[in-house]
């Protein structure tokens, strides 16, 4: 008995992906209660899945200035991996995947894909909620992992997230039922299909209009001038790296008041997008489209 216990263990910890397209009504029935086989066994035997903020993580350190991999200075990082690249290679939906493997254009394609989030959250909305595993003291965000960088730059604190919790951080909340939580990822006009991840969460991935993210790297690169940024005024030496100070042409930051700019103020330009917001003004500077 102990050992057939372990085999049927063993099924649910292996990777599998659970594929709703071109199913019949019946099959998608079959498969539905499949799905909350496993479902339920994670949530008995390795993680418990609770909806939580954004908030909620930063108050358990797993977001904000007290966690590593979460925080200001990762957006700040990922400023300065697009305007090393700023002039990089050309990025279209058919070669995007071959031009991301060059670290660096895969480095300063992510940073544009956090800027088109952000865009998509303050104009359309983002349609898929977030979902995350805890890791001990940290979580790993996924799917989800530039949404999350998006929401902390705007510092979007009530925004939700599926926590699958192994470790009881968030064990005074209710846990998620199935239907709740298949319900959280029903969006009309989006298909989605789901991954058991060695039993440890059951992700939920949903579709996303890649050719408009792959488009965003060059839109953003044009707004630049294929550039780096103007400094009009003055700024530490660890930023003189990432700004030119001349030029009429692509984006200029400007100091207000004998400021000088900081590295840690390069992370605001993730909010310019092109022709939706290509001016941010701050206490202390403007960034703007020339």
């Amino acid at each position: 008995m102990f050992e057939d216990d372990n085999i049927e263990d063993n099924k649910y910890k292996k990777f599998r992906h659970f594929h709703y397209h071109d199913l019949t009504e019946e099959e998608i029935s079959e498969l539905d209660v499949e799905v909350k086989e496993y479902y339920e066994w994670i949530s008995n035997n390795s993680s418990v899945p609770y909806l939580v903020t954004l908030g909620e993580c930063e108050e358990k350190n797993m977001i904000g200035e007290n966690n590593g991999r979460y925080n200001d200075s990762i957006l700040q990082t990922a400023v300065t991996k697009l305007l090393d690249n700023i002039n990089g290679t050309p990025i279209t939906q058919k070669t995007l995947s071959d031009v991301t493997q060059n670290i660096l254009d895969n480095e300063s394609y992510h940073c544009s894909k956090i800027m088109y989030l952000i865009d998509q959250y303050r104009t359309v909305g983002l349609d898929s909620t977030m979902q995350a595993r805890t890791e001990n003291i940290h979580m790993f965000v996924h799917p989800g992992m530039s949404r999350i960088h998006a929401l902390w730059y705007l510092k979007a604190r009530t925004e939700k997230i599926v926590m699958w919790d192994n470790v009881g951080h968030f064990k005074n909340k209710a846990a998620l039922r199935f239907k709740e939580w298949r319900d959280i990822f029903t969006v009309e006009g989006k298909t989605v299909f789901f991954a058991n991840v060695d039993g440890n969460i059951l992700e939920v991935h949903m579709q996303e209009d890649r050719p408009s993210i792959a488009g965003c790297v060059d839109l953003i690169r044009a707004m630049f001038d294929w550039k780096l940024p103007v400094l009009r005024g003055k700024a530490d030496d660890d930023v003189m790296s990432y700004v030119r100070t001349e030029g009429s042409t692509g984006v200029a930051i400007e100091t207000k008041n004998d400021y000088t700019l900081k590295a840690i103020d390069l992370l605001e330009i993730l909010g310019l997008y092109p022709e939706s917001v290509e001016r941010i003004e701050k206490e202390n500077f403007s960034i703007y489209k020339i």
